[in-house]
């Protein structure tokens, strides 16, 4: 007969006695309890022995197909002692050492000659309602002799069940019900490692496009950088062809005035490094207004100086950095010696 467990847990010196005791009828409730959803689809079926007696309170779901069936032994309502009580909610934590105690406190034989099992029948917020019943092992013992099983085989024993009163009885502990019960352990593990199966295969499966979409996008990346690079140098083009028509249109408005410059427009060009880009050139009597572009303006004007070839330079505004290009915008005044000849 199954006695109170007084085992302690404790980690750290602390007493986790109770919590292990709810982890407990946690997992009892949803593996062992009569009516959880995978005793119910998954436990499998047994056959009544005794002919004599038919209950469906003994049995799992007979939907369920079995290949190796299990056997039974029911002992008649008239060979056992049964009582049904009530005890508070938070019993249940240690349910089967409550009814242990109240089974031995109502037992009119020795612990060591009678076995007994026992139900839950109801539970609400405040109680649970439990039925427990008591047979001599003598009687389960002559049950099975009768039916050719021989005690002493633990091995080959059937389960044996106690009839409580007609449609309803309980499993009595220490026969066959461990078959059973390992046979139902191990289609929950294969159920748990097929399930385990499938969601390793969703998990590799979403890796695997979280990988694809990473390597999309890396591409993506880098083509968005090659198009980048490819608008910079279009703008830089851009920028170099609106800077030669601008010199074209300065060139253009020379030659429609048939100004007799050549002379000076080859001096000014001789003087103008690759680095100054010219915008506007006007040219009146011996006076001429430059306006441009340069790397350095304060350099091309110090270079028209030193050649000696004007009678005076004058920067009519201060140099201005050009935003768009980044070079130094220049006007420069030139007075030609009035001696001088345009060609």
């Amino acid at each position: 007969m199954a006695m109170i467990d007084t085992s302690q847990f404790t980690l750290f010196g602390f007493d986790l006695t109770q919590i292990v005791a709810w982890f407990r009828l946690a997992y009892r409730q949803l593996i062992w309890d009569e009516n959880a959803y995978l005793k119910t689809n998954f436990y499998p079926e047994i056959t009544i022995i005794d002919s004599d007696f038919e209950s469906s309170a003994a049995q799992s779901n007979p939907s369920i197909a079995e290949a190796e069936r299990f056997g039974a032994v029911i002992i008649a309502a008239s060979q056992v002692l049964s009582r049904s009580l009530s005890l508070p909610a938070v019993t249940e934590l240690y349910l089967e050492d409550a009814v242990a105690l109240d089974v031995m406190s109502h037992c009119p034989f020795p612990a060591e000659d009678v076995v007994f099992g026992w139900r839950i029948v109801h539970r609400d917020n405040d109680l649970v309602i439990v039925e427990w019943g008591l047979v001599a092992k003598s009687v389960v013992q002559s049950s099975l002799r009768e039916l050719g099983f021989e005690p002493q085989h633990e091995r080959d024993l059937p389960e044996v069940w106690a009839e409580l009163e007609p449609g309803r009885s309980v499993l009595l502990i220490g026969y066959g019900e461990a078959r059973r019960r390992a046979a139902y352990t191990k289609r929950l593990q294969n159920i748990a490692i097929k399930a385990i199966g499938v969601w390793a295969l969703l998990l590799a499966l979403l890796g695997s496009l979280s990988l694809y979409a990473r390597l999309q996008n890396t591409e993506l990346e880098q083509r968005l950088s090659e198009v980048a690079d490819e608008a910079e140098n279009v703008t830089s083009v851009r920028e170099r062809l609106a800077s030669g028509r601008e010199l074209l249109n300065v060139a253009t408005t020379f030659s429609s005035e048939r100004v007799p410059v050549r002379g000076r427009l080859h001096a000014l060009a001789q003087l103008s490094p690759d680095s100054v880009y010219l915008q506007r050139l006007e040219f009146k009597g011996n006076s001429a207004a430059i306006t441009g572009l340069a790397t350095n303006a304060a350099d091309y004007l110090a270079t028209l100086a030193e050649s000696d070839q004007f009678a005076g330079l004058e920067a009519t505004s201060a140099f201005t950095r050009d935003r768009r290009t980044s070079l130094e915008r220049f006007t420069i005044d030139i007075q030609y010696d009035s001696e001088a000849t345009d060609d």
